[in-house]
C-alpha cells in the first residue's frame, strides 16, 4: 500500500509542478567495463522526464533500464536498473522543432539481473559482488516536433558496479522516442 501511494504522490507532484511530462521508449547499447567484459550488449528503456520550452532549465526523470556487458564466450551480464536523470538543460528552437542539450548526474538502483551462468542476481543479498546503487554522470540530447520527439544519450558509472578488484564501470549509450503529454506552448 505504502508503495501505491508513493507512486501517486509522485506522479501528482510531477504532473502539477512541471505541467508537461514526456515519455520515452527506446534502446541502448552498454558495457561493463573490466578485463573479461569486453563486448557491449544491446539493452532497453522506458521511462518519464519533464519537458519545458524555456531556455534554460532542469528536466528530472525516471528510467527502467538495462545495462550490462558481454565477454569474448558470448556470455552476457544483464543488470536492469531503476534509473532517476536530473539534468540541466539549454533549449532553442529552429522553426517548429525544440532541440535541447544538457547534462547532469543520475542515481539508479539495481532490480534483477542475470550473470553469464544464468543465475539470478539478487541485489539486496550480502554474498552478492554487484553494487545496489550506481551513480553517475549523464549528457543528452532532445528534439521535439510538436508532441513527438527523439532522444539521445551517454552516461557513464562514477561507481563500480560489480564489487571485484578490476572495478568495472557502466557506460551506456542509449537512443529512443518520446510523446509529451500536457498543454504545448
Amino acid at each position: 500500500m505504502k508503495k501505491i501511494i508513493t507512486l501517486v504522490a509522485i506522479f501528482t507532484f510531477a504532473t502539477t509542478a512541471f505541467p508537461l511530462i514526456t515519455f520515452h521508449g527506446g534502446g541502448n547499447i552498454s558495457q561493463l567495463t573490466g578485463p573479461h567484459l569486453e563486448y557491449s550488449v544491446f539493452g532497453g528503456q522506458v521511462g518519464i522526464t519533464t519537458f519545458s520550452s524555456r531556455l534554460f532549465s532542469v528536466q528530472p526523470g525516471a528510467f527502467l533500464i538495462s545495462k550490462g556487458g558481454q565477454n569474448a564466450a558470448g556470455q552476457r551480464t544483464r543488470l536492469n536498473y531503476l534509473e532517476f536523470p536530473v539534468n540541466a538543460t539549454l533549449g532553442f528552437s529552429l522553426n517548429r522543432i525544440r532541440l535541447s542539450v544538457g547534462a547532469g548526474v543520475y542515481g539508479s538502483f539495481g532490480l534483477w539481473g542475470r550473470t553469464p551462468g544464468g543465475e539470478s542476481i539478487d541485489f539486496f543479498s550480502d554474498q552478492n559482488p554487484h553494487r545496489f546503487f550506481d551513480f553517475g554522470w549523464q549528457v543528452v540530447a532532445n528534439g521535439h516536433w510538436g508532441r513527438y520527439g527523439a532522444r539521445l544519450s551517454l552516461s557513464r558509472g562514477f561507481i563500480s558496479a560489480v564489487n571485484v578488484s578490476s572495478r568495472p564501470h557502466n557506460y551506456t549509450f542509449s537512443f529512443g522516442l518520446s510523446y509529451t503529454l500536457g498543454a504545448m506552448q
